[in-house]
Protein backbone atom coordinates (compact mmCIF):
# COMPACT_ATOMS: atom_id res chain seq x y z
CA UNK A 1 0.00 0.00 0.00
CA UNK A 2 2.95 2.51 0.87
CA UNK A 3 4.49 1.68 -2.39
CA UNK A 4 1.07 2.73 -4.12
CA UNK A 5 0.69 5.89 -2.57
CA UNK A 6 3.76 6.82 -3.27
CA UNK A 7 2.99 5.86 -7.11
CA UNK A 8 -0.11 8.03 -6.99
CA UNK A 9 1.66 10.87 -4.85
CA UNK A 10 4.02 11.32 -8.31
CA UNK A 11 1.90 10.82 -10.98
CA UNK A 12 -0.55 13.61 -8.73
CA UNK A 13 2.40 15.92 -8.63
CA UNK A 14 3.38 15.40 -12.45
CA UNK A 15 -0.61 16.07 -13.13
CA UNK A 16 -0.70 19.06 -11.68
CA UNK A 17 2.48 20.37 -13.19
CA UNK A 18 0.67 19.27 -16.32
CA UNK A 19 -2.36 20.58 -15.62
CA UNK A 20 -1.21 23.73 -14.26
CA UNK A 21 -0.29 26.23 -16.75
CA UNK A 22 -1.74 24.58 -20.23
CA UNK A 23 -3.32 25.94 -22.84
CA UNK A 24 -6.98 25.26 -23.47
CA UNK A 25 -7.80 23.23 -26.83
CA UNK A 26 -10.41 23.93 -29.18
CA UNK A 27 -14.07 22.02 -28.94
CA UNK A 28 -13.30 19.12 -30.94
CA UNK A 29 -10.07 18.05 -29.33
CA UNK A 30 -11.77 18.63 -25.40
CA UNK A 31 -15.09 16.28 -26.61
CA UNK A 32 -12.44 13.70 -27.70
CA UNK A 33 -10.11 13.56 -24.69
CA UNK A 34 -13.39 14.43 -22.40
CA UNK A 35 -14.89 11.28 -24.31
CA UNK A 36 -11.50 9.14 -23.87
CA UNK A 37 -11.48 9.76 -20.62
CA UNK A 38 -14.85 9.06 -19.71
CA UNK A 39 -14.39 5.26 -21.30
CA UNK A 40 -11.37 5.11 -18.44
CA UNK A 41 -13.65 6.14 -15.88
CA UNK A 42 -16.30 3.66 -17.00
CA UNK A 43 -13.71 0.92 -17.09
CA UNK A 44 -12.46 2.01 -13.66
CA UNK A 45 -16.17 1.70 -12.33
CA UNK A 46 -16.40 -1.98 -13.77
CA UNK A 47 -13.33 -2.96 -12.13
CA UNK A 48 -11.61 -3.61 -15.61
CA UNK A 49 -8.09 -2.74 -14.83
CA UNK A 50 -6.69 -5.31 -17.22
CA UNK A 51 -8.94 -2.78 -19.94
CA UNK A 52 -7.71 0.30 -18.76
CA UNK A 53 -3.97 -0.83 -18.37
CA UNK A 54 -3.90 -1.66 -21.85
CA UNK A 55 -4.41 1.89 -22.88
CA UNK A 56 -1.48 3.04 -20.52
CA UNK A 57 1.99 4.01 -22.01
CA UNK A 58 5.06 2.05 -21.19
CA UNK A 59 6.02 4.19 -18.47
CA UNK A 60 2.74 3.90 -16.59
CA UNK A 61 3.16 0.24 -17.22
CA UNK A 62 6.26 0.24 -15.42
CA UNK A 63 4.96 2.55 -12.71
CA UNK A 64 1.56 0.98 -11.40
CA UNK A 65 1.19 -2.92 -11.75
CA UNK A 66 -2.24 -4.79 -12.23
CA UNK A 67 -2.00 -5.46 -8.68
CA UNK A 68 -1.65 -1.79 -7.73
CA UNK A 69 -4.49 -0.88 -9.43
CA UNK A 70 -6.58 -3.12 -7.20
CA UNK A 71 -6.22 -0.48 -4.59
CA UNK A 72 -8.44 2.18 -6.63
CA UNK A 73 -11.60 -0.79 -5.87
CA UNK A 74 -11.88 1.10 -1.99
CA UNK A 75 -11.65 4.55 -3.65
CA UNK A 76 -14.33 4.08 -6.21
CA UNK A 77 -16.40 2.01 -4.06
CA UNK A 78 -16.49 4.21 -1.36
CA UNK A 79 -18.23 7.14 -3.26
CA UNK A 80 -20.95 4.73 -4.07
CA UNK A 81 -23.07 4.33 -7.54
CA UNK A 82 -21.91 6.28 -10.26
CA UNK A 83 -24.92 8.73 -11.35
CA UNK A 84 -22.58 11.08 -13.95
CA UNK A 85 -19.89 13.27 -14.73
CA UNK A 86 -20.37 16.65 -13.75
CA UNK A 87 -17.90 19.19 -15.48
CA UNK A 88 -15.30 18.19 -18.04
CA UNK A 89 -11.86 20.24 -19.06
CA UNK A 90 -8.98 19.71 -21.31
CA UNK A 91 -6.21 21.21 -21.63
CA UNK A 92 -2.54 20.81 -23.93
CA UNK A 93 1.08 21.03 -22.41
CA UNK A 94 4.32 20.02 -23.51
CA UNK A 95 2.03 17.57 -26.15
CA UNK A 96 -0.29 15.88 -23.13
CA UNK A 97 -4.22 16.44 -22.94
CA UNK A 98 -4.82 16.52 -19.63
CA UNK A 99 -7.99 15.64 -18.63
CA UNK A 100 -9.84 16.72 -15.19
CA UNK A 101 -13.54 15.30 -14.73
CA UNK A 102 -15.62 15.55 -12.01
CA UNK A 103 -17.92 12.24 -11.55
CA UNK A 104 -20.89 12.26 -9.36
CA UNK A 105 -21.50 9.34 -6.97
CA UNK A 106 -24.23 8.49 -4.69
CA UNK A 107 -21.99 9.60 -1.75
CA UNK A 108 -19.51 11.79 -3.13
CA UNK A 109 -17.47 13.08 -5.83
CA UNK A 110 -14.22 11.87 -7.32
CA UNK A 111 -12.41 13.83 -9.81
CA UNK A 112 -10.08 11.80 -12.30
CA UNK A 113 -7.13 13.72 -13.82
CA UNK A 114 -6.32 11.67 -16.76
CA UNK A 115 -3.61 12.81 -19.12
CA UNK A 116 -2.88 11.22 -22.65
CA UNK A 117 0.23 11.21 -24.84
CA UNK A 118 0.25 12.04 -28.88
CA UNK A 119 -0.17 8.60 -29.54
CA UNK A 120 -3.49 8.67 -27.22
CA UNK A 121 -2.66 6.50 -24.83
CA UNK A 122 -3.30 6.50 -20.75
CA UNK A 123 0.19 8.55 -19.65
CA UNK A 124 -1.11 9.91 -16.38
CA UNK A 125 -4.11 8.92 -13.83
CA UNK A 126 -5.39 10.15 -10.66
CA UNK A 127 -8.35 10.32 -8.64
CA UNK A 128 -8.70 12.48 -6.03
Amino acid sequence: MRKFSLIVFTFSIMMVFVACGGKEVDGSTADKYSAQAEGVIELLNESKYEEVRAMFDEEMKKALSLEGMDDLTPIINDAGDFEKIEKSSVKEKDGYYTAVLVAKYSDENLVYTISFNNDDEVAGLFIK
